[in-house]
């Protein structure tokens, strides 16, 4: 992987039709790093908002001009 500013991104040459086709026909098929979770499993997920209510972190507009 590189890193690249994005004007190192705006002057690279356009991608060819080859190229695009086959970035828009790739289909991962490796998910062997992808725990497999029943709907029960998924049912316990809560948004972070929800579990951590009395986080210093908050996430309204306010809170980050106080900083």
């Amino acid at each position: 992987m590189k890193t690249m500013t994005l004007d190192e991104v705006k002057n690279l040459p356009p991608l060819s039709k080859a190229e695009i086709e086959k970035a828009m026909s790739f289909k991962n098929t490796d998910f062997s790093d992808c725990p497999k979770q029943s709907k029960e499993d998924l049912a316990q997920f809560r948004p972070w908002r929800e579990r951590n209510k009395n986080s210093a972190h908050k996430t309204e507009p306010e809170s980050a001009l106080a900083m």
